[in-house]
């Protein structure tokens, strides 16, 4: 028992020299040409080690027959992963944008963004900020499919600029443009919406009446429903791209 632990650590001790070593070397030639190329060497590099760790200890980074727990909770995850990809600026955007989804049910028209943004456009220049839009907008609609009735095209960035002399302060805001609502065009008001949302919980708890045993049981359970349930049109016809069009209607766009 005390020569194999000895052997494993004298591997290790070899595998982290010859790590710093080449680290050290990939550092001293590649800092000053091509920041991207040294990232994505380091990156090999971690990933090489982590895989002579797993074949020390005899774990081939494969675990098969994994049992999932009873009541694993999966709901955070889902809804937040591409949240959880964004930068601060961006996730302060996204945030105002689910804050403010009754205003755009309502159609309202100049809904404010954050003060802070300002700094970020006086620092980096107001197209940074109108991309950090872009990707938060991104994110929210790709994390949220209950939105499915907001057209992304009939969603803009405002940009207000304010000049006092060699001082120039911006303010942004969410428009609509010249459309009169925020929704796909399958929708017209508010009340259709709602009726929407209504139908789609109906059928949501009538298939997850079904769905039973832990959580990829319910999920494999879900998948197959869709697939043997939804119908699919090689042309785009009213809600076949959302989540209204596949649960309702069982129609979807290849």
């Amino acid at each position: 028992m005390k020569e194999r632990f000895i052997k494993k650590l004298k591997i290790w001790l070899i595998i982290i020299i010859t790590f710093l070593l080449i680290v050290g070397t990939v550092v001293i030639v590649k800092y000053n040409q091509d920041p991207q190329a040294l990232m994505e060497e380091l990156d090999a590099l971690f990933a090489r080690v982590t895989e002579m760790s797993n074949q020390l200890n005899g774990n081939n980074g494969v675990k098969e027959n994994i049992e999932l727990p009873e009541k694993e909770s999966l709901e955070e995850a889902q809804r937040y992963y591409y949240f959880q990809q964004l930068n601060n600026t961006s996730k302060i955007i996204y945030v105002t944008i689910e804050k403010n989804i009754d205003k755009i049910l309502e159609g309202e028209d100049n809904i404010p963004l954050p003060a802070s943004l300002n700094d970020v456009a006086q620092k980096e220049g107001k197209e940074i900020v109108a991309e950090e839009f872009q990707n938060a907008w991104d994110a929210f609609v790709t994390d949220k499919s209950e939105y499915f009735y907001i057209d992304s095209s009939k969603v803009c960035l405002i940009t207000k600029i304010i000049t006092r002399g060699k001082s120039t302060d911006y303010q942004f805001f969410i428009g609509k443009g010249d459309n009169q609502t925020y929704f796909i065009d399958e929708f017209t008001s508010k009340q259709e919406v709602e009726k929407a949302e209504k139908e789609i919980e109906e059928k949501k708890k009538e298939i997850l009446k079904n769905a039973t045993g832990n959580n990829y049981q319910k999920i494999l359970y879900i998948h197959d429903w869709i697939v043997n349930n939804t119908e699919y049109e090689n042309k785009k016809m009213d809600n076949t791209s959302n989540i209204y069009g596949c649960l309702v209607n069982r129609k979807g766009y290849m």
